[in-house]
């Protein structure tokens, strides 16, 4: 050893926390970090040695906050001390003196009901016992998860995540917190604390209370929510939190799509209303929700097309931790009698291209800040139902209206020239580098595409000029 290096200890007073570079004492479920920072936990014996020293005025200070004058207690037989010990372990943050104030004043009162202690002295034993558990109660699981679920519940409201998405950490981080303890620290999440979530998660699958895919979710927003607390110093990371182990695997379903003469006859029969929207699905490959917030200004009436983001892209802004490359502005040529039907029934009075018979959105998700409650609107797929339920019986097969993007996707991806842009009709991120950075798709070659596919419908006739010709 170096000439007047000193041996750290081996058994240190105070704790080590990584993250922070400093030490930190435990004290009635509370933690307290030393605001000095250290080079490492056994190479710098002069900042454990300034962190102890900090700890020992801290805790003068602390004794001292709960310092009271303290009444002179009679004698304690057995059952006193008995009762005292059960309330200390009963009720965590309190303390002997307190529970010794209790059992005396209950004893007091059973012997004389007019005696008992002083109101002094009672305040007294309640105030302290009030105070320990409100110190603990600032690291509960109940406090942080609310901490979290505010920031998330925030980005949701001004559009920097998708409010079913937020909707779904609302619903399973509120059973980890039942798992865990909404009482308990949140120091006591350990490794095994994931593991047995993750074996009561594939209990619940096993027994059919659980889909997969809801596993797989519980397991990810559990961890999501560790990493957080981690990353701001709260608790250790779990040794097993990238263990692979731990993943819930989702078997993949199989792709439900339309007979092309069944989607046809679907279309065709629909009222007015439903009609365009289902054209627009079959047209530029969009969901209920993109329809639901398609824009007048996205529309192009004098070249018949359609430019937007789709919905679920549209939710990653700029800024921190945001995807820019994810955002696929895709511009669609529309069918004939898209188009037609389109500047028909759209409200050019409104932000909105379709709006209900009150004004509002056709089809939205959004969460409530206070509450956290969610509230999913589908118009559109309400009028797609009740179509289908007319026509086919109420005991028909309804396949989900995401099927017909589904069906167009599909069809594309089977032609030997025009499958490569199946992922782009689809409005997907790119994947590849080339993508991403290099390779921009041709929209007189994705034009022809979806004319080609106009005409597998039946919506666009074979002799029509081809949209190429047009535009030129």
């Amino acid at each position: 050893m170096h000439q007047g290096m000193v041996a750290m200890a081996r058994k240190f007073r105070m704790t080590w926390f990584e993250p922070r570079k400093c030490w930190y004492v435990t004290r009635e479920g509370r933690r307290y970090y030393c605001p000095i920072k250290c080079r490492g936990k056994t190479i710098d014996q002069d900042g454990y040695l300034s962190s102890l020293a900090w700890w020992r005025e801290k805790e003068k200070e602390l004794e001292k906050a709960l310092t009271v004058v303290s009444p002179s207690f009679p004698p304690l037989d057995a059952d006193d001390r008995k009762q005292i010990k059960k309330l200390m372990s009963e009720r965590e943050g309190m303390t002997e003196e307190s529970a010794t104030l209790m059992v005396l004043g209950w004893k007091e009162m059973a012997l004389d009901p007019l005696s008992g202690l002083s109101d002094a002295a009672k305040w007294m034993a309640m105030e302290r016992d009030r105070q320990a558990k409100l110190a603990v109660k600032q690291d509960t699981m109940e406090v942080i998860v609310k901490k979290f679920l505010d920031f998330k519940v925030s980005q949701a409201v001004t559009g920097m995540k998708s409010a079913g998405r937020v909707i779904n950490l609302v619903t399973y981080l509120k059973q980890f917190k039942t798992f865990v303890g909404a009482d308990r620290p949140l120091t006591d999440i350990n490794a095994m604390t994931l593991f047995d979530y993750h074996a009561k998660t594939l209990k619940d699958i096993g027994t059919d209370q659980l889909s997969e895919s809801a596993g797989r979710d519980r397991i990810q927003i559990a961890k999501q929510f560790i990493r957080w607390a981690w990353e701001l110093g709260m608790l250790e990371l779990p040794r097993n939190i990238e263990s692979k182990e731990l993943t819930i695997y989702v078997t993949q379903k199989e792709i439900k799509v339309f007979e092309f003469a069944e989607l046809k006859k679907l279309i065709n029969g629909a009222p007015e209303p439903l009609k365009v929207y289902l054209l627009l699905m079959a047209n530029c490959g969009m969901t209920a929700m993109d329809v639901g917030d398609l824009l007048n200004s996205e529309i192009n009436a004098t070249a018949g097309t359609i430019t937007r983001v789709r919905s679920k892209r549209q939710k990653r802004r700029s800024g921190s931790g945001s995807k820019e490359e994810a955002k696929v502005k895709i511009t669609t040529k529309l069918w004939p009698k898209t188009l037609e039907l389109l500047l028909k029934r759209r409200d050019k009075s409104s932000r909105y291209a379709f709006t209900s018979a009150d004004g509002g959105q056709l089809a939205y998700t959004k969460i409530d800040p206070e509450t956290y409650k969610g509230c999913d609107v589908d118009l559109i797929d309400k009028a797609y139902r009740k179509h289908r339920r007319a026509t086919d019986g109420e005991k028909a097969i309804i396949l989900p209206l995401k099927a017909i993007r589904a069906t167009s996707a599909t069809r594309i991806g089977e032609h030997p020239e025009y499958a490569r842009y199946a992922q782009y009709f689809l409005g997907q991120a790119p994947k590849s580098v080339a993508e991403k950075f290099y390779v921009k798709p041709s929209q007189s070659q994705f034009d022809q595409c979806v004319r080609w596919l106009g005409q597998q419908y039946g919506f666009v006739e074979l002799d029509e000029v081809p949209i190429i010709a047009k535009a030129s």
